[in-house]
């Protein structure tokens, strides 16, 4: 009854609404309820209300409803109007019933009414603001990150941060924070460390809240860090593609400082967009540059060959500045736009899509340039017509500021729509030609029956907040009417009112339209149409509406008017008003002073409402200019809060300027979630609310005036669509800011990330800094958020770090000793005057001056002008091994004179300054600096290490299994009790026995027999109980229980604890006669097995002594021995201490990347497990499991399996896709690791199990150990199905996955006979806990070697020797192990931790200890992570916690005594003392409790290679011939010295202002100096290597051309997977290097610094799993080459040396040490498409209809013959039996093939194509100078560019010096 009586209430309120009611009174009574029609959750909405003509204040009531319940509610009284707030809560969404009721409980005498409306509930209620510190960043640095949520108001959102991750460009999850909490109020702040090998590229942070996802993208890209930026500044466009314009360069240091150098620019024209296949041609200019340069930029000699009339393009520049301190940038840039169509016209958004009878209409239309700046003198011709043949309106105008505006007096009251046509007709008065395509808008009519209508006018300037508005509006009827208002901002009504209709009559004036003269109308008059109107029926009254404008209007209200007509028809309008954007919360920054020098200190005040949270970042102005957009600005803000408008109209997107064209409807969004319109093509009463975002309820107000007629569509179609072809081509293409399309490459660090709260009293907070030594602008932001005042932003603050005069230089990272460089140091003088400068450099005992021989200090003399840099150079060499800090210290004196002269000379009467006559003058600069480098050891790096886990007085430990069977002990001769330490759960039993077995007269203790509950003593084994008692619980499994047993006396005791006493004792017997005790029997049965602790090994000699030999061999390099001795008291110590660093193998592949992941993992869950962790390991550990993860991500393939080097593999690796998924799962404890990669990984294991259960070996596995055969399929089986345990087994599939698995691993049990297979497999089948395992177990423990306390095993079953192929090093000295037998070793020691015993463990601990590498690993990947695995199990296992040892150490050379003391405070601590001395003897003695693992580290350099290489090699140096370079500058032939005299008179002709070099042959130090360099491998066993590496060094000074290093990549006939460049050293990776040919890499390296008397360099091959497998070479230059000469300094020269004499010893070129013979170098050619396939695996199918023999020799036809082959299902081919005799490719037919030519050395040219690998699509290298030679090196040959515009040809070098080494 209730629910009829509704809706007939609502039946009648929806008529009421909907029917005109013009019986309405003036005075009769009635509302209108104004609601936002999207409600947002957790914002307080406001309801707007009004009620006509009341008599009372009404109570009205506001209810939201979803599917029936009430979520929210709320009251007020309203008077005439009024607002009442609604808090909605949060976590709605969809939609909901708002309703409404005035005086509800009729209690009142308010009007009494009842409403309702459906609104929709968006869950989006605040805005999320993330800040990072950088926009880009480099590997390994951190991301910090900043959330902001705050409500629309800008107040803090209560909101949780549900969820934050950050992905990566490929879209992996690298981290992800849950239920993060707020530092201060309501921010959230992040960390992330990126790893050395992330993806490069756009990474994303994701913040979750509220159901929405926020997100900011940053880069992370590898860049240098320039000392300079450059700018190029081109033309903005280019007016006219005939004439030349200029553009210029400007090249700033970053303190602001002009740069003097040389600048080359590369010029071309290339098309964007739907032309940018069009390339143009390249224009190279050269000049010099001094701050800044000006060059001409002619478009007509860049355009590409016939281009359309619409073409579109840009200029795309390259400039590159060398400058004179040597250091070197370039910059690109493509902002300037090319458009043969000059000018651009769209309406502006403020325009207008409706027009009002009776009223004018006003538009605008932009008018611009191609780069978006405003457009001058343009006319344009503006058309209004209702068909194309009814024009109503047309007009010419021309643009002023970028703007047309036009005012349309009179548009036909019977027009429904009109179509406005803007097109440019001329550009500054010359006609346009027919490229301008018109543009077009369709405006519809507004309807009203009483032809009334009224129209605001927008204010021609943003509000300002605190000025009250006024806002002009235009009526067609009088104006004596109350005029209502609604300002709706943010999605909500932020005010509400009414000015009486006195009000508005006061403020009213009459104003006539009149006819603009100018107006050209061409239209004819259609026979019955209505007539112009005449003069008086254009009367309209204008009124002013004011208003305040409050903070809360910005960024953009919407202003509905509306007054009722006697009739009840409402009148309305809206309109769109922007307001200045402005934060309540005022944040400001003020630092105690704006410039500053490096190193002062400044104080930051901060100032901000009281109580809010200021987070404050200081980052370099060099950001700024990189990435414009990523701080946070006003302006996002608050576009981000106008997001939360609902008013925009019809949803068009906003960048779009609010219109479209027709024919383009598919151009436009639409957002249905929020509107459901359904939009007539003319507008009335409502659509003012509807556009406004509101939903309206009355009672009285009509506002629908279309029932009938006009068409509801969903899309307003006009009747007709003129010229739909050409409104396709005026499409506006959105400009981007010239600023976004910059790419700069300075990219600097962050200085401060801070959050502080400010002061409750004073609203400030200060922060104290240092002002880092950088010496550049610093911006500083910050962010306030406060509960009562909400966000702030304060202005940005410039902190100028700066040094009027500063001297600096740069040094190579290390040098060889022995070798020298030439040093430039630059001289800053920014001083307001010339200045004479005296540079002193200062240098340590191992450097000398070259040409000053005997001297520490060197002054230099200088004349710097004012706001100059100038260079100068010293030459020195490096003599003694180690870190060296060289000083530079400058002075300079206000000298004019000095540089008028132009006395630029260090020379003082022909003698250099002496300190002594450094000037007594006052200084007006000083600066000093000091830079450091490390000097190498000649020769070739070898260490060795010992390493000893020693416990000196540990107890013997003896396990027992369930087995009544007794293991004895001889006791200390003395005894005659002892305490014992016991684990079983029952039934353990000791014997006292005189021999050591048992015999007739023993006596039997048994404790906790009779299933633990007893505990007897008996006079033989088994015997009966001659006394007992009851014991219950008395063992136990789970610890050590204390026990002690007596026989003094002939009384056999029994207690508890550990020491005899009368109130511990159990149990006694007093014999008649016992035995003679000697021995002591311990055993376990009847279910139990047992562990025993008994006395001390040695209890009567308490120290452990040891004694090592150090020694290096006879041919060491003299000075390069090092030696150090370390203690910790924790087994796993070594690797605590360098867990970023455990192996000195490089790590570029997935599967060595793990040795960064796994290690981590297993040391974290031992800390946790002993309790030992403590939040700063714990950090840096997970800091290293996150950047390892995201690392190992990158080698993640599509199908979820992972590779060794990606998607560039063929196929994901089974083995190393089980490893990544137990490394990952072990991690989940400790670092977010992303389920789905979890699930995906194992869903691809799975999906290739065999059906036996096996699992194959797919793709490559680069450890041959685990490959091959039956055993390579068990032992993978193994391993694949222990990983899988190890990650916990969840859905069925998985279950019978293992169980199969299982069952394989059963069924070949018997059939594993190397140690390597049986170790993997017992450790499997203990965990499948299979009944197996005792069995293999058994075999296991047969196969060990067990020697001097030691426990292993071998390959070869038998300890390895000197004479065996594994020792590769031929001093005898570096032990080497193989690391398969770590491995092995290591999986037996997990087998027995699994077991719990700890007895047989330690022996396997011992000789694991000592197998490690000076770092705490071992010698590859593999070996490292199985084995920390199993001494991490074993030390969480063994853990007791107690340590207190003193350890002695000495040498025999009497030089060296040391004691380290070991306690409980420092046992985590690794103790180091270097050994001063070796070889020497060492002797080691320890005492007192608990162990402690000792490492003896000893490092050397040899200077010839292995004896026993397992690779040939050879290395080949190719430099260009000196003569040829710069043939002018060819050196004299040295008949006679050359005199003083004469080097001064050359001196002099030099110019001495360029640099000032005092070195004759100073000219070659100036050319860029290439050279090419091709090392060659080959293995020397049968088949082909495991992974290898091949280290190329490079010569002192040089850096290699990642160019060439890229070419070499992508050649695939190579087969290199990866290369690294790790400082001079450059690492190339292979799947295999094979013996039946050549394994060759060729790339170019670049002279950086000057380095003279070049030292040779050792190339080194070897196998990444057994290291030991390898083989080097030194390379080095020629004797004549220009970097084996002396250096120079002064004006003399010393003699130039031969080079090859400096360096005896080294292996040089021809020598052949004649291990295998002398093998020539015609046998073997250049590996091509190489791979050893072996016959293992499938038969495929490719897809050109061949079956090879397996999926590898399928990849080694499509290399060699360049095609792609893929595997297709083997129907697709000829049945196999069918198959021609010669049958697949095999390996021996490969080999049969013609073999591919190795380069040819002569000389021919070559495609220019190649010049350079980055397609730029045009011949010439970007930076090629015009008019001046520069030098390419194509492929290994010297190539002369001569400049292209004139001969466009290349000229050939010759090359000399090829110094080829080969290695036999």
């Amino acid at each position: 009854m209730k629910m009829q009586k509704y809706r007939t209430l609502w039946i009648s309120c929806v008529v009421s609404v909907l029917l005109v009611q013009s019986s309405c009174a003036r005075g009769r009574q009635g509302y209108l309820i104004a609601a936002p029609s999207v409600f947002r959750a957790g914002v307080e909405e406001a309801v707007s209300v009004t009620i006509f003509n009341p008599v009372k204040e009404t109570t009205v009531q506001v209810q939201l409803a979803v599917k029936g319940e009430t979520v929210a509610h709320s009251h007020g009284t309203v008077l005439e109007k009024g607002t009442i707030k609604l808090k909605v809560p949060s976590g709605l969404r969809g939609q909901a019933h708002l309703k409404v009721w005035g005086n509800r409980h009729l209690a009142d005498e308010g009007y009494i009414f009842h409403n309702y409306t459906t609104v929709t509930v968006d869950a989006k209620g605040s805005s999320v603001f993330i800040q990072t510190d950088k926009p880009v960043y480099k590997p390994k640095q951190k991301v910090l990150i900043n959330v902001f949520s705050v409500t629309p108001d800008l107040r803090p959102a209560n909101e949780k941060v549900k969820q934050t991750c950050l992905s990566d460009p490929r879209g992996s999850r690298m981290i992800q924070w849950s239920d993060l909490k707020p530092i201060c109020c309501g921010v959230v702040n992040m960390s992330f460390p990126l790893s050395d090998q992330p993806v490069l590229g756009e990474w994303l942070v994701f913040v979750d809240m509220q159901g929405h996802t926020y997100n900011k993208s940053f880069e992370v890209q590898k860049y240098v860090l320039p000392k300079f930026e450059l700018i190029i500044e081109p033309p903005r466009f280019i007016r006219d593609l005939a004439s030349c314009e200029k553009g210029s360069v400007h090249a700033r240091y970053t303190f602001g400082k002009p740069v003097t150098g040389k600048l080359t620019v590369n010029m071309t024209v290339n098309g964007v967009g739907y032309y940018r296949h069009e390339v143009g041609q390249p224009v190279v200019k050269t000049m010099d540059i001094d701050g800044s340069a000006t060059f001409n930029l002619c478009v007509k000699d860049m355009m590409p060959a016939d281009v359309a009339d619409h073409f579109r393009g840009a200029v795309n520049i390259w400039a590159a500045v060398s400058s004179v301190d040597g250091s070197r940038q370039v910059m690109f840039d493509d902002s300037t736009p090319i458009h043969k169509q000059l000018i651009d016209i769209k309406y502006s958004k403020d325009t207008r899509k409706q027009f009002k009878p009776g009223l004018p209409y006003r538009g605008k239309v932009e008018v611009t340039y191609p780069d978006g700046s405003p457009a001058d003198g343009v006319t344009i011709r503006i058309k209004a017509e209702l068909t194309p043949k009814d024009n109503v309106y047309t007009s010419e105008l021309r643009s002023r500021g970028g703007l047309v505006e036009f005012e349309i007096p009179s548009i036909p009251t019977a027009a429904q729509y009109v179509w406005l046509e803007t097109k440019v007709t001329a550009i500054d008065g010359r006609p346009a030609g027919d490229q301008y395509l018109p543009n077009y808008l369709s405006i519809s009519s507004w309807y009203s029956p009483s032809k009334c209508h009224v129209q605001l006018q927008g204010p021609s300037a943003p509000l300002q907040v605190g000025v009250e508005a006024q806002v002009s509006l235009k009526s067609t009827c009088p104006c004596d009417f109350t005029l209502h208002y609604e300002l709706a901002s943010r999605g909500n009504i932020v005010q509400s009112g009414y000015q009486p209709s006195n009000v508005t009559l006061q403020r009213s004036k009459r104003a006539t339209v009149t006819f603009d003269k100018n107006v050209r109308t061409s239209a004819p008059v259609r026979p019955g149409a209505p007539k112009p109107p005449s003069p008086a029926e254009t009367d309209v009254c204008v009124t002013i509406l004011h208003f305040p404008v409050t903070y809360n209007m910005a960024p953009l209200s919407r202003l509905l008017v509306y007054y009722v007509r006697e009739n009840g028809e409402g009148v309305t309008d809206s309109i769109q008003l922007p307001v200045q954007p402005a934060y309540e919360n005022q944040v400001s920054i003020a630092l105690s002073s704006n410039e500053s020098m490096p190193g002062d200190v400044v104080n930051m005040r901060v100032r901000a409402e009281r109580g809010s949270c200021v987070c404050v970042a200081t980052v370099d102005k060099s950001l700024y200019l990189l990435k414009p957009g990523f701080q946070l600005t006003i302006d996002k803000i608050f576009q981000d809060l106008a997001d939360f408008d609902v008013s925009d109209a019809f949803g068009i997107p906003k960048d779009d300027g609010h219109f479209w064209w027709p024919g383009l409807s598919s151009r436009r969004r639409r957002r249905s979630s929020v509107f459901p319109w359904h939009w007539d093509i003319t507008k009335d009463a409502r659509f003012a609310f509807t556009e406004t975002g509101l939903v309206v309820m009355t009672d009285m107000v009509s506002l629908n005036h279309r029932q009938n007629g006009g068409m509801y569509t969903n899309e307003a179609v006009p009747a007709f669509q003129p010229h739909t072809g050409t409104a396709v081509g005026a499409v506006h293409s959105r400009t981007v800011p010239r600023a976004e399309k910059r790419r700069r490459t300075f990219f600097p660090e962050t200085w401060i990330w801070h959050c502080l709260n400010v002061s409750d009293i004073t609203g400030e907070g200060e922060l104290r800094l240092e002002v880092p030594d950088s010496i550049t602008t610093w911006i500083t932001e910050a962010v306030g958020l406060s509960d009562g005042k909400g966000l702030g932003l304060a202005a940005q603050t410039e902190l100028r770090a700066f040094k009027p005069f500063f001297v600096d230089f740069a040094l190579p990272y290390s040098v060889i000793r022995g070798e020298q460089s030439k040093i430039l140091l630059t001289v800053y003088n920014y001083l307001p005057v010339c200045a004479e400068v005296h540079v002193k450099v200062s240098v340590p005992k191992g450097i000398k001056f070259v040409g000053h021989p005997g001297r520490h200090h060197l002054t230099r003399k200088k004349c710097v002008p004012s706001g100059e840099a100038r260079p100068t150079s010293i030459v020195l060499s490096f003599s003694e091994l180690g870190l060296a800090n060289i000083t530079a210290r400058a002075f300079a004196y206000s000298e004019v004179g000095c540089c008028e002269e132009g006395v630029q000379s260090p020379l003082k009467n022909g003698k250099h300054l002496e300190d002594s006559e450094l000037d007594r003058r006052t200084t007006v600069g000083m600066d000093s600096v000091r830079r450091s480098v490390l000097v190498q050891p000649e020769g070739l790096p070898r260490e060795y290490t010992y390493s000893v886990f020693f416990c000196p007085n540990e107890k013997i430990h003896i396990s027992t299994p369930n087995k009544y069977e007794y293991q004895y002990v001889k006791k200390p001769s003395r005894m005659t009790h002892f305490d014992v330490a016991v684990k079983a759960h029952n039934d353990a039993h000791l014997a006292l026995s005189s021999g050591p077995h048992d015999t007739a007269g023993m006596v039997e203790i048994v404790i906790g027999g009779r299933q633990n509950s007893r505990t007897w003593v008996s006079a033989s084994k088994m015997g009966e109980p001659l006394a007992s008692a009851g014991t219950e619980g008395i063992l136990s499994w789970d610890e050590f229980r204390n026990f002690w047993v007596s026989w003094r006396n002939g009384v056999v005791q029994v207690g508890h604890g550990v020491h005899p006493s009368n109130e511990s004792v159990i149990t006694e017997w007093a014999g008649l006669k016992l035995p003679q005790v000697k021995y002591v029997g311990f055993s376990t049965g009847w279910g139990s097995v047992g562990e025993f602790k008994i006395w001390r090994k040695e209890d009567s000699d308490e120290n452990h002594n040891e004694a090592f030999t150090l020694g290096v061999p006879h041919n060491v390099v003299p000075g390069s021995e090092r030696a150090s001795a370390s203690m910790i008291g924790d087994v796993m110590g070594p690797t605590l201490n360098n867990l970023d660093n455990l192996l000195r193998l490089p790590f570029g592949c997935g599967e060595q990347n793990m040795i960064h992941f796994a290690p981590n993992v297993f040391v974290l869950k031992y800390l946790q497990k002993t309790k030992q962790l403590n939040p700063e390991v714990e950090g840096e550990a997970t800091d290293y499991l996150v950047q390892g993860y995201q690392r190992q991500l990158t080698y993640k393939r599509q199908d979820g399996s992972y590779s060794a080097f990606g998607e560039r593999d063929s196929s994901g690796s089974m083995w190393l896709t089980a490893f990544v998924l137990k490394s990952f799962a072990q991690s989940r404890g400790f670092v977010f690791i992303d389920p789905k990669e979890l699930s995906a990984a194992k869903d691809w294991i799975i999906q290739h199990q065999k059906e036996d259960g096996s699992f194959p070996a797919v793709g490559r596995i680069l450890n041959k150990d685990i490959q091959g055969g039956i055993h390579g399929k068990i032992s993978l089986t193994a391993y694949v199905v222990a990983a899988l345990l190890e990650t916990g087994i969840t859905s069925e599939e998985e279950k019978t996955a293992v169980a199969k698995a299982k069952h394989f691993l059963e069924t070949n049990v018997y059939s594993a006979d190397d140690p390597y297979t049986t170790a993997l497999t017992a450790y499997a089948l203990t965990i499948l806990r299979s009944t197996y395992a005792p069995v293999v177990l058994r075999k296991l423990n047969n196969m060990a070697i067990t020697q001097d306390g030691f426990t292993h095993w071998s390959l070869t079953g038998t300890t390895v020797t000197d004479e065996d192929t594994f020792m590769g090093f031929n001093d005898g000295l570096s032990q080497s192990v193989v690391s398969a037998e770590v491995e092995m070793t290591a999986y037996a020691l997990l087998t027995y931790t699994l077991l719990g015993d700890v007895a047989t463990a330690l022996p396997v601990v011992k000789w694991l200890s000592q197998k490690r590498n000076a770092l705490g690993g071992f010698s590859s990947t593999q070996d490292t992570c199985v084995a920390l695995q199993a001494l991490s199990e074993y030390a969480i296992l063994s853990f007791v916690g107690g340590v207190n040892l003193t350890i002695s150490l000495a040498s025999t050379n009497l030089d060296f005594q040391e004691t380290f003391e070991l306690n409980k405070a420092n046992k985590k601590i690794l103790q180091t003392a270097l050994i001063p001395s070796i070889p020497t003897g060492l002797f080691v003695s320890a005492k007192g409790e608990g162990c402690c693992l000792m490492q003896i580290d000893v490092s050397y350099n040899v200077p010839d290679p292995v004896a026993k290489p397992a690779f040939q090699l050879t290395v080949t140096l190719k430099e260009p011939k000196p003569g040829r370079h710069h043939p002018q500058q060819q050196r004299p032939p040295a008949a006679r010295p050359k005199s003083r005299a004469d080097n001064r008179s050359e001196l002099s002709r030099r110019r001495r202002a360029a640099t000032d070099d005092e070195d004759p042959a100073a000219d070659q130090d100036h050319q860029e100096y290439q050279v090419s360099l091709e090392a060659c491998a080959r293995w020397l066993h049968a088949g082909s290597s495991n992974m290898a590496v091949l280290e190329v060094p490079l010569l002192s000074g040089f850096r290699a051309d990642l160019e060439s290093l890229e070419k070499l990549l992508l050649d695939k006939k190579i087969g290199l997977k990866r290369y690294e460049v790790d400082g001079r050293k450059v690492l190339f990776y292979f799947d295999e290097i094979p013996s039946q040919c050549r394994t060759c890499v060729k790339f170019q390296a670049y002279r950086e610094y000057i380095v003279g008397k070049t030292a040779p360099v050792p190339v080194k091959v070897y196998d990444y799993y057994e290291p030991a497998f390898e083989a080097t070479r030194f390379y080095n230059v020629s004797e004549h080459s220009p970097l084996a000469r002396e250096l120079c300094d002064g004006t003399t020269c010393n003699e130039v040396e031969s080079s090859a004499n400096q360096w005896i010893g080294f292996a040089q070129s021809g020598q052949c040490n004649n291990v295998f013979g002398c093998l020539e170098e015609e046998h073997f050619e250049q590996c091509t498409c190489y791979r050893d396939c072996g016959y293992d695996g499938e038969p495929v199918c490719a897809s050109d209809a061949i079956v090879y023999q397996n999926q590898c020799q399928m990849e080694v036809a499509a290399c060699r013959n360049s095609t792609r082959l893929k595997q297709v299902p083997m129907s697709q081919c000829p049945s196999l039996e069918n198959l021609p005799e010669e049958k697949e490719l095999t390996i021996e037919a490969l080999q049969d093939l013609p073999p591919v030519q190795p380069e040819e050395e002569e000389e021919e040219p070559e495609p220019q194509a190649e010049v350079s690998y980055y397609s730029y699509e045009y011949d010439s290298d970007p930076y090629v100078s015009e008019g001046e030679d520069d030098a390419f090196d194509l492929g290994g040959k010297v190539v002369m560019q001569s400049d292209r515009t004139q001969e466009g040809e290349l000229h050939l070098l010759e090359m000399e010096d090829t110094v080829t080494q080969w290695y036999c």
